[in-house]
């Protein structure tokens, strides 16, 4: 779009800017209907030879004609000259006025616009690159002041800090975001640097257009010349305006216009960049830039656009204008069901006595006599309904004595969880179902046959006749009776609860709501089945459960939880929108074929859907209200699930845990529930951070999503639906918002919000085998101790498993099903989301290997390197874990991936630390050695696994407690960055545990010391640094980012580490193996030297088999394989004989006990045994073995090595 400096650009340079286009107003010049070529007068001449008024004495304006002006007037036959130059005027499409800098200007239009015979095509349109001229104009002008004089330092500053409070600055319709603070705390900064940046991004942009103008002027020039008819431009240019009608623009005409059209629809308009959140900011601070006011020509016509812009968005973004035409709608409706009903009295009564006359229960009476007619009792109503109200599950025991549930035959109707209660019970439901009886028997007043009052249906009730005429009739008329119910503010589903008294068939209810798309998703009754289970079993059993729950919401209780959530989040969100992308294209794919300018389906459809800002805006805007505006995202969805309906999704959005407590005994009053709300309370007050970003992502996805599918499905602009106050509308499923055969809102906004929950991993699988065992975890327990002490988070855990196997080979199921005929028919929504979950996931596994391929990505998969610094990707779910993926196929391709695979790394990546079964194991086989009288550590071993198992489940409760101390690690005290706890893991070396008590202490001593409890800080700044193999492994993350942002960022690993790590040995096995604090110390430090060495030797041998690979070209191996696998068994072989060295002198350093322990622990435990019975047997009278004494250990390593050797020999 050109814009006034661009105009001037043009003028400048001689240019005919005839076809320039600002923003909302059309650059024209007035074309002279005589003489040659013609010149035209600049922007500033105009301004100095028309618009510089002179004043008499009165401060009147002298308008005087300026010498050399001619022509322009109403009466003249001439356009408006200056010494013979044409002069530029603006036509502005909303005033419907020609305007100069903002002024009217009064231009006789036959002047502007002549009858001129078309001429040829010739070079005159070439564009010049004057977009390309125009932003280096700008960027050169925004570095000098109004008088052209270069900026000075000082100036620069001023001028970064207008842009800075130009982005921070708030108005009635603007709030600032935080994508667009931190950008203006950039601007204040390095005012300089980020001037150049945004004015070289515009440069950038702007010469890829002039670069495609040039070509297809080219392009048309030539094909005119030759006369070919049919050209790339002209191809181009058809198919553009055959998209024209999906895209909104106007048909295109020159190469000038399919340049920019192409430039809006692939690189990206402002407003689709908006919804990007940060990544939108550069657009935004060069709109800010441009808006900026300043003496150049434009500025009042900018700034009146940028404040009606800041209007329009700021009336969207404000959901109270929605909130107040729904109150009004519905206002409207109960007043018009109101007047309708108090003129047809007679009805309304019929409806109440025909209703009384089916109450069963003690409250056989709602109605009192008033005057000649029947008015609600508030009293009545009240007893009836409490009589009468239907729960959609019912509680009734077992055969074997347990509680189980009995489903209503109606609970499948939407806004059913609240219970099933008739409307006539509420007065304005009443006077609307009133009103609908009176409009069906107006309706059949004119038919031959009254059903009202044929005979045939003296014994029906009213309503069995109106539900005849309607729901019993077929679809359509059933179809007709939603938009009567929605004229009067009431639902389809209250009409249903109004009629059961009186129609028995609710098979017939629920199969017209099925056709009409109205009943519950099976997913919404599974959650409410569940729910209510929980509250059945209720009480003092779940005391446990509510411990448990504190103590999982006391593990995700960190600031760092929260922000590593968000960026796991935005991670993911970029699929998700690609997906979208995907949905809609295919969407419009499978749309029946339409041929002409506005056609759909097929590969044309398909293709405007692609080239549909829309959708592109809908797929994308996820980021707009998660990082920008989730205010709007929040006002917005709180105002559509606060309807009755919709309460279900309601607790799931923002009330679950609330619901999960209450339905565990909370509030009951006891003095246990008394202890146990204050714990939960302190636990809600931990996880303020998780809880808000929670809400904003679900309210964003969710949001993004019910926009998206109101478009696609109804082809209506949701946020205009509802500031028209259409939300009833909506929630109704009248026809004025919902085209025939679509699904019912209800189920848009169901799906929505279970998406939002399946990307924020609140949502169980959707696969019943993971589903059924997410329950099992969740809700059953081994004695008293719940399961989820060892899975802790199964339903993220099998979530995210499922995810990453979708975005693996999702598509392979449907597909398979599909091919062999096992699933006819369309694919349904689940299939459908598995395949483009798994095009998306292919391309992330594909930028995966490639990084991972490329020569700085770091030796170990899990990390990204990025400004001179290593990231763990191990915390933000799923980068991780597609980078694993990537790297397999690196290794795969490569012919190492034997090498590479280790389950249990595989299992970290995928299942995480959920399983807590490998201590329990061990733990387990020990207790066993005990009770068979055969332990041979005197129970130090059992005490010691013990002892950390407790620890690992007691510090759980205080995991939010241990960011202080992530804090301390983080504070620097002097300026060498000293901090004041170190950032750094520290050792303080202890002998080996002479008991079973020792051992317990000393290891659930050792959980809370990791966590900075049982250690001050200048404690741990005394203990020694741990000593290790590589530098990297004794240094802790970076404080400061993993406790504000929960990000891992390390330094880079050492080359000597690199180099190990693609050799693929994990760092850790490099070093030592004892169990002796201090000789492990020793250990390391030897090996730390001794590694270089060997290192180099092993690299020597390298270079030789990569020169040896290359001169025999071995086809069925590759060079990086043969030089693994050729290498990596003499460095294993080279380490091993080093570490054997080492130990010959390196348990000099332990004490007695610490050595023999250990020497006696390495002797495999099938010996150990064997030396203990034989020793016992030796035993006389009460003697016992005593594993803490140093004599019984020299003896059991003795006796222990002799009948190890002895097996050695009789098994050779």
């Amino acid at each position: 779009m050109a814009t006034i400096e661009e105009l001037d650009a043009a003028l400048a340079a001689g240019k005919n800017p005839a076809e320039l286009r600002s923003e909302d107003a059309r650059v024209v010049t007035p074309v002279a209907t005589t003489g040659s070529s013609s010149t035209f007068v600049s922007i500033e001449e105009l301004d100095a030879r028309l618009l510089n008024p002179t004043l008499d004495d009165d401060d009147d304006i002298i308008f005087e004609e300026p010498e050399g002006v001619t022509g322009g007037g109403v009466e003249s036959d001439e356009p408006l000259r200056i010494d013979g130059a044409l002069v530029p005027l603006v036509y502005d499409p909303i005033q419907q006025e020609y305007t100069r800098d903002g002024i009217p200007v009064s231009v006789d239009p036959d002047i502007l616009a002549p009858n001129v015979e078309e001429e040829a095509y010739d070079d005159s349109y070439r564009s010049g690159f004057d977009r390309t001229s125009a932003a280096w104009q700008g960027w050169t002008a925004s570095l000098r002041d109004e008088e052209g004089e270069v900026l000075s330092d000082e100036d620069v500053q001023v001028k970064g800090k207008e842009i800075s409070d130009a982005l921070l600055e708030e108005s009635a319709f603007r709030k600032v975001d935080p994508a667009s603070a931190a950008m203006a705390g950039l601007f204040r900064q390095f005012p300089k640097a980020m001037l150049h940046t945004l004015n070289m991004l515009q440069v950038a942009g702007s010469a890829g257009i002039d670069i495609l103008e040039y070509a297809l002027e080219s392009d048309k020039e030539v094909g005119e010349q030759l006369d070919m008819g049919v050209n790339g431009y002209t191809l181009t240019e058809t198919a553009i305006n055959n998209l024209s009608g999906v895209s909104g623009s106007s048909e295109v005409e020159t190469p000038a216009q399919v340049a920019d059209f192409i430039g809006e629809t692939l690189l990206g308009s402002m407003e689709f960049f908006e919804t990007l959140g940060a990544v939108g900011v550069p657009s935004k601070i060069l709109s800010v830039i441009n808006k900026m006011p300043s003496g150049e020509a434009g500025a009042t016509i900018k700034i009146a656009r940028r404040d009606a812009a800041d209007l329009n968005k700021a009336l969207r973004n404000n959901a109270e204008i929605a909130r107040g035409a729904t109150s009004r709608t519905r206002t409207a409706a109960v007043t018009l069901a109101q007047e309708v009903a108090e003129q047809n009295k007679s009805v309304r009564d019929d409806l109440i006595l025909e209703f009384e006359a089916n109450l069963t229960g003690e409250s056989k009476k709602i109605s009192k006599q008033v005057g000649d007619h029947l008015e609600l009792d508030d009293e009545l109503v009240g007893a009836s309904a409490r009589e009468t109200l239907r729960e959609p599950f019912k509680p009734t025991p077992d055969g074997s004595g347990d509680a189980s549930l009995a489903q209503d035959t109606l609970a499948g109707l939407v806004g059913a969880d609240g219970g099933l209660l008739s409307p006539v019970y509420n007065p304005d439901k009443l006077n609307a179902l009133t009103a609908v009886v009176s409009v069906y028997k107006n309706k059949t007043k004119g038919l031959k046959v009254d059903p009202f009052k044929d005979p045939k249906n003296s014994k029906k009730k009213t309503m069995e006749i109106l539900l005849d005429l309607t729901i019993n009739k077929d679809l359509a008329a059933t179809e007709e009776l939603i938009d009567v119910l929605n004229t009067y503010g009431i639902s389809f589903e209250d009409f249903v609860l109004g009629s059961v008294g009186s129609f028995s068939d609710a098979g017939r209810v629920l199969n017209i709501a099925s056709q009409i798309k109205r009943l519950r998703p099976a997913g919404d009754l599974d959650a409410a089945r569940a729910k209510k289970l929980v509250e059945l079993e209720a009480g003092i059993s779940n005391v446990g459960n509510r411990i448990e729950g504190a103590r999982r919401g006391m593990l995700v209780g960190k600031f760092a939880t929260a922000m590593r959530n968000i960026e796991s989040f935005g991670a993911r969100v970029p699929m998700e929108s690609i997906m979208n992308i995907i949905d809609g294209v295919t969407r419009s794919f499978n749309d029946p074929i339409e041929l002409g300018k506005d056609a759909k389906g097929g590969f044309l459809g398909a293709t405007k859907a692609l080239l549909s800002k829309d959708l592109w805006n809908d797929s994308f805007g996820t980021f707009k209200y998660a990082f920008s505006r989730p205010d709007v995202a929040d006002a917005y969805m709180r105002l559509i699930l606060e309807q009755p309906q919709f309460k279900e999704q309601w607790v799931k959005m923002y009330e679950n845990l609330n619901e999960i407590q209450k339905a565990s005994g909370r509030g009951v009053g006891t003095k246990a529930d008394v202890v146990l709300t204050e714990l939960e309370d302190v636990v809600e007050m931990f996880n303020t951070a998780n809880r808000w970003q929670e809400t904003m992502t679900r309210n964003a996805v969710a949001m993004r999503e019910i926009e998206r599918l109101v478009r696609l499905e109804y082809k209506i602009d949701l946020i205009d639906a509802l500031q028209d106050g259409k939300l009833p509308d909506l929630l109704n499923d009248a026809s004025s918002v919902r085209p025939e055969g679509a699904r019912s809102f209800s189920a848009i906004v169901s799906d929505a919000t279970e998406r939002a929950l399946a990307v924020t991993y609140g949502a169980p699988p959707e696969g019943k085998m993971l589903k059924s065992i997410t329950s099992f975890l969740t809700t059953n327990k081994i004695g008293p101790i719940p399961l989820t002490v060892f899975v802790e988070f199964p339903r993220f855990m099998f979530s995210s498993m499922e995810y990453m196997a979708q975005s693996t080979f999702g598509a392979a199921a449907p597909l398979i099903k599909k091919a062999v005929g096992i699933h006819k028919g369309p694919l349904t929504p689940k299939q459908q989301r598995a395949i483009q979950r798994n095009l998306t996931g292919a391309a992330a596994i594909s930028a995966a290997y490639m990084y991972r391929s490329s020569e700085d990505a770091p030796a170990k998969f899990e990390d990204v390197r990025l400004a001179g610094k290593d990231i763990d990707t191990t915390t933000q779910f799923p980068i991780r874990q597609f980078m694993y993926l990537g790297e397999t196929v690196k290794q795969i391709k490569q012919g190492t991936w034997g090498e590479f695979w280790d389950p249990k790394v595989f299992a970290e990546t995928f299942v995480g630390q959920a399983f807590r079964t490998g201590s329990g194991n061990i733990f387990i086989e020990e207790m066993t050695s005990i009770a068979d009288g055969l332990d041979v550590s005197g129970g130090i071993k059992a005490a010691e696994i013990a002892g950390k198992s407790i620890s690992d489940y007691m510090t759980t409760f205080f995991v939010p407690l241990s960011q202080f101390a992530d804090i301390q690690r983080g504070i620097p005290i002097n300026e060498s960055g000293q901090t004041w706890r170190p950032n750094a893991y520290t050792d303080n070396p202890q002998p080996a545990p002479e008991s079973a008590l020792e051992a317990g202490t000393r290891e659930i001593s050792k959980g809370f010391n990791r966590m900075g409890f049982g250690v001050g800080p200048q404690t741990e700044s005394a203990f020694d640094t741990r000593t290790t193999v590589f530098e990297s492994d004794a240094e802790r993350p970076d404080a400061s980012w993993k406790t504000a942002l929960g990000i891992s960022v390390k330094e880079l690993a050492s080359e000597d580490e690199e180099w190990v790590t693609n050799l693929q040995i994990p760092t850790w096995q490099i070093g030592s193996n004892s169990d002796i604090d201090t000789v492990k110390k020793l250990e390391n430090k030897i090996i730390a030297e001794r590694l270089p060495s060997i290192i180099d030797m092993i690299q020597s041998r390298e270079e030789k088999l990569r020169r040896q690979y290359r001169r025999k070209k071995p086809e069925n191996i590759t060079e990086e394989a043969y030089v693994l696998y050729n290498t990596k068994p003499l460095f294993v072989s080279a380490l091993s004989s080093l570490k054997t060295q080492i130990k010959k002198f390196s348990g000099t350093k332990a004490d007695d006990f610490s050595r023999l322990t250990s020497e006696y622990n390495r002797i495999p435990k099938q010996f150990r045994q064997m030396a203990w019975v034989n020793l016992t047997a030796d035993l006389k009278g009460d003697e016992e073995l005593d594993v803490t004494d140093k004599a019984t250990l020299r003896k059991l390593i003795n006796r222990a090595t002799v009948l190890q050797n002895q097996v050695r020999k009789a098994t050779r």
